[in-house]
């Protein structure tokens, strides 16, 4: 009778081992099946260093898994830099294609030089392009940035709507107050076929999915204006008294296209034809988080075994 006993009872350990291990698998298959691939692109330079780290700990922490790549493109690092940022799991570092000679020289991007960045930002065209041109789809994220939940639904309303592009953050920056009069002349932005965008909002660049499927009609317009950059400079002819540089024309060239644009202050994501809320701004996401958020977020960043 004992026997049977401790027979019976092994029994039913091995079959809740066996059970649990069935429930795991079955877990395990569900949560592949119904996750997306996440290829994240970014760019940094040795001034947004510290933030980069940051911003790849934040990713660490609530999409590890499912990143397939975070291509960091390489704006002016050192090589230390390059070195530590390549043992970092899932982390890939890019030369930037110099589209043109002063792709990453200092301008003013503010009036009377309060805030200089390089290439007038030109080089977020160049990285967005390059990245595309090696992934199926992609959600750009600048560097200063903490992603405080998963982006999972963010991935999911990309892949099923070909893009997830936000409004600028203030109504006053339409088309029309952000845009120099050379690119008004010469993006011809006052002709009768398209001067009915100028008073819209434009975007914020800062975080923005694109799918290939935008290849030609969105991305590659504003990467060929690299060559050119009289096309983002900020030369004070624009109403507001500054050119937003490069969301300026991605603004223009997602209103011409008529392309759906979230609104900043808070939206919803479309996801397997339901209406998801999403609160952008300090929901999903924050720009320039404050500098003990940074560095808590570091603490999550994995690092390839040696």
């Amino acid at each position: 009778m004992i026997n049977n006993k401790k027979c019976f009872s092994k029994k039913l350990a091995i079959g809740y081992k066996l059970r649990r291990v069935l429930f795991f698998s079955f877990l395990s298959l569900f949560l592949k099946l119904n996750s997306v691939d996440m290829y994240i692109c970014t760019c940094g330079d040795t001034q947004f260093y510290p933030q980069l780290l940051n911003f790849i700990g934040s990713l660490h922490k609530v999409n590890f898994n499912e990143i397939k790549e975070i291509a960091v493109f390489n704006l002016g690092f050192t090589k230390d830099q390059i070195n530590n940022l390549k043992r970092i799991e899932k982390v890939s570092v890019y030369d930037i294609e110099m589209t043109h000679p002063d792709l990453l020289k200092f301008f003013p991007v503010r009036p009377r030089g309060r805030k200089m960045r390089r290439g007038y930002y030109a080089w977020k065209a160049v990285a967005i392009k390059q990245a595309l041109d090696m992934f199926p789809y992609i959600l750009y994220v600048d560097a200063g940035t903490i992603i405080l939940e998963s982006l999972d639904n963010v991935f999911k309303h990309i892949l099923q709507n070909e893009h997830l592009i936000i409004s600028a953050d203030k109504p006053k920056y339409t088309i029309r107050t952000i845009s120099t009069r050379f690119v008004i002349d010469n993006l011809d932005l006052e002709s009768d076929d398209k001067k009915h965008i100028l008073d819209k909002i434009g975007i914020a660049s800062g975080f923005m999915g694109i799918t290939k499927r935008l290849y030609g009609s969105f991305v590659l317009p504003v990467y060929n204006l690299t060559y050119d950059l009289r096309y983002f400079a900020n030369d004070g002819t624009a109403p507001l008294g500054f050119n937003c540089c490069v969301q300026t024309l991605y603004g223009i060239y997602a209103r011409l296209l008529d392309l759906e644009v979230k609104d900043w202050n808070g939206s919803y994501l479309s996801v397997d034809g339901k209406k998801i809320n999403f609160l952008l701004h300090e929901g999903t996401f924050r720009f320039w988080g404050k500098v003990n958020e940074w560095k808590k977020m570091r603490e999550y960043i994995m690092y390839k075994k040696d």
